[in-house]
C-alpha cells in the first residue's frame, strides 16, 4: 500500500498541521470497501489531544495510516503509536438469532472484563467452543478460556447487558445518547449515573411474574438508588403501577404504585459489613405475591412484602434511578424467569456438584426456570441440544436453556504488543493482535480465537494502545464526557 507523506506547508489556510508523536485525539475510523462501495468515515481521537475526520488506509507493518480529507491538500501520514481510538461510522445493526449465545472470556491479566462474543451455538466439545457469527463466520474459542456461556432469550424475560445505550430508554428530553451530564452514559460496559438527581434508565425486559434479577452497583461514598419492578412505563420515575425497590444508606425498602398512587412500607437495614463500596446484589420476586427475597454477595439480606401486592396493570419493564449527584454505576445485568423455589445464587450454582459426579457430569445446564440438569452437551441440531445424563440421554430445546457451565478450567488469553480492542454495536468488545484493516475487515489473533477476521461493520470503535496506562486514562476521560 502507497503511504504519501503529509507536507505541512500545504495544509489549509497556510498554518502547519502538526501531527507528531504526541498526537492524541478522537478518531471515527473509515475504511474503503472493496470495490465501488462508497468508504465508511471515521473519527480518529489523537494522543496530543487532535481529533481528525477522514478516510484511512493502514499499513499495520509499517505501523502507519494514511488519512485522506477534504481539509488536507494530500493525505497525511501518522503512526500508529500515536491514535488512542478510532470512532467508526455507525451502521444498520444486525438482527441476532433468537435466542442467541453470549460467550465471555476470562478476563486478561489486571483487567475486570473479558471479550464478549455473541452469535448461535453451533457446538461444544471437551477442549473448543464454535459460534456461528454474521461478523466473522465460525469463530472457534478455546475452551478453557472461556468463563462464561449464556443463552439468552430476549422474547422468554431474559437479558444480559447493558450492551448500548440504544436499547434503553430515558424521560423525554433527556436522550441516553447525548453527553447530557442529566444522562445516563454506558462507560465500557457499565451504565454510569454521575452529577444529576433522580436519574432514570429504564427498559421493558418482559419480566415473568416470577423473576430473578441480578446486577454488580458500585457507588462513591454511600447507596442512593431504587430498582421499579413491573413498571407499565419505563421511562418514568412514577408509574401508575410497579414494585419500588429503594436502597439508602444502608437500608431497603419496597412500595407499590397502585393507580399512580403510592404505599410505602418499612425500612430494612441492611448488614453493612457485607459491602462498603459495592457488590452484588440479587432480587428474587414474585409480582402476584409482592415478596422479594434480596442477596447481597451471595448472602441472603432481608425479604421485602408488599402491603399492596399484585396492583391492577402491572407492565414487564424495569428501570433504574439514581437519587444522588455521587458517582453510581451497574454492570452484569442478569434477568431472567425464576422457578419460585428458594432464592439460591443461580449464578454460582456450578460449583455446588461433588467432585465425584462434576467429573462424571461436567456441565450443568440452567434451564430458563433455573432449574439445573447435570450431564454432558451432546449434538446441538434443529434448535434443540442432546444432553448425556447420568441415567439417559434427553434432548432439550436451546430456547428453553439459559446458561451451560463449563467446569473448573480457567486460562486467561495473553496480552501481546500490538493488540487493539475493538468494540462491538451491540455490546462488548474483543482483543486481538493486529494484523490488518483492509478491505472492510479487521484481522488479528488472540489465543483465545486464534487468527481472526471480522467485518468492521460490526464495531463502533476500535482502541489502539490499549495497556498504555497513560493512554488508557485519557481514553476513559474523553469517552466519559
Amino acid at each position: 500500500m502507497k503511504i504519501i507523506t503529509h507536507s505541512p506547508s500545504k495544509t489549509p489556510c497556510g498554518r502547519a498541521l502538526k501531527l507528531g508523536t504526541a498526537v492524541t485525539g478522537f478518531l471515527c475510523l473509515a475504511l474503503a470497501h472493496s470495490g465501488l462501495a462508497k468508504p465508511m468515515e471515521a473519527k480518529l481521537l489523537m494522543t496530543n489531544g487532535d481529533r481528525l475526520s477522514g478516510t484511512p488506509e493502514f499499513n499495520v507493518e509499517q505501523q502507519q495510516l494514511s488519512l485522506e480529507a477534504y481539509y488536507l491538500s494530500e493525505p497525511a501520514t501518522l503512526p500508529l503509536a500515536n491514535i488512542l481510538s478510532i470512532e467508526l461510522e455507525k451502521s444498520e445493526a444486525r438482527k441476532l438469532p433468537d435466542p442467541y449465545t453470549r460467550i465471555q472470556l476470562h478476563p486478561r491479566n489486571q483487567e475486570s472484563a473479558g471479550d464478549t462474543l455473541l452469535g448461535e451455538l453451533r457446538e461444544l466439545t471437551e477442549d473448543s467452543i464454535i459460534v456461528d457469527t454474521w461478523y466473522g463466520g465460525s469463530i472457534t474459542l478455546k475452551r478453557s478460556m472461556v468463563q462464561s456461556l449464556e443463552i439468552i432469550n430476549p422474547g422468554k424475560g431474559q437479558y444480559y447487558g447493558p450492551n448500548s445505550l440504544d436499547e434503553w430508554e430515558s424521560p423525554a428530553g433527556d436522550d441516553p445518547g447525548s453527553r447530557n451530564p442529566e444522562s445516563w452514559k454506558l462507560e465500557g460496559n457499565q451504565l454510569v449515573a454521575d452529577g444529576h438527581t433522580n436519574a432514570l434508565i429504564g427498559k421493558d425486559i418482559g419480566l415473568h411474574q416470577k423473576a430473578h434479577l441480578s446486577f454488580d452497583l458500585q457507588w462513591e461514598k454511600y447507596p442512593s438508588f431504587s430498582i421499579l419492578l413491573y413498571s407499565n412505563d419505563v421511562a418514568n420515575t412514577q408509574p401508575t403501577a410497579c414494585y419500588k425497590v429503594r436502597f439508602d444508606n444502608y437500608s431497603a425498602s419496597m412500595s407499590t404504585f397502585a393507580q399512580g398512587r403510592e404505599t410505602r412500607d418499612n425500612r430494612q437495614r441492611l448488614p453493612r459489613e457485607n459491602f462498603k463500596n459495592g457488590g452484588r446484589f440479587e432480587l428474587f420476586i414474585d409480582s402476584e405475591t409482592g415478596v422479594a427475597q434480596l442477596y447481597l454477595n451471595g448472602k441472603q439480606a432481608c425479604i421485602l412484602q408488599s402491603a399492596n401486592p399484585n396492583p391492577a396493570g402491572l407492565g414487564t419493564g424495569l428501570s433504574f434511578v439514581a437519587h444522588t449527584t455521587n458517582r453510581i454505576s451497574i454492570s452484569n445485568i442478569k434477568i431472567s424467569p425464576w422457578s419460585g423455589v428458594r432464592g439460591n445464587a443461580i449464578d454460582s450454582a456450578a460449583g455446588d456438584r461433588p467432585d465425584t459426579q462434576r467429573d462424571q457430569q461436567p456441565h450443568d445446564i440452567i434451564l430458563l426456570n433455573g432449574d439445573k440438569v447435570p450431564g454432558t452437551v451432546g449434538v446441538i441440531k434443529n434448535g434443540r441440544m442432546m444432553i448425556k445424563t447420568q441415567y439417559t440421554p434427553i434432548n432439550i430445546p436451546i430456547s428453553n436453556i439459559q446458561s451451560i457451565s463449563l467446569g473448573d478450567k480457567r486460562e486467561e488469553p495473553k496480552k501481546y504488543k500490538g493488540d487493539v480492542r475493538a468494540w462491538f454495536h451491540r455490546g462488548g468488545f474483543i482483543t486481538l493482535r493486529l494484523s490488518t484493516i483492509k478491505d472492510n475487515k479487521l484481522s488479528g489473533y488472540s489465543q483465545a480465537t486464534g487468527d481472526t477476521s471480522i467485518d468492521l461493520n460490526a464495531f463502533s470503535r476500535v482502541d489502539f494502545n490499549i495497556y498504555n496506562l497513560d493512554a488508557r486514562e485519557q481514553r476513559q476521560r474523553h469517552f466519559s464526557q
